[in-house]
């Protein structure tokens, strides 16, 4: 479903993708990676960003939702991305 999605993925200011697990040495979750390496794939150029959130089993509230979508919103006014990982609800 590559295609697909790239095709959806490509008609938005910005993608902010919600992972709930880390990799450790990644530039981001092993969703985000996949959804950046389809995106370059076929040519796309939409700012992304990774959440991580629900580690452990947390969960995940609407305000972390509310979060996440408002990092998608300034992402998508500035046309950048300042910082491509980010946490929510978790504590480091």
């Amino acid at each position: 479903p590559a295609k697909e999605l790239v095709d959806t993925l490509s008609k938005t200011n910005s993608v902010v993708v919600l992972d709930k697990a880390s990799s450790p040495g990644a530039i981001g979750g092993p969703l985000f990676l996949e959804i950046q390496a389809s995106l370059k794939s076929f040519g796309v150029n939409v700012p992304v960003i990774d959440v991580i959130a629900g580690l452990g089993g947390r969960e995940i509230g609407p305000d972390d939702i509310r979060i996440m979508f408002n990092k998608g919103l300034k992402v998508a006014a500035e046309k950048k991305v300042d910082k491509i990982l980010d946490y929510v609800g978790v504590y480091l």
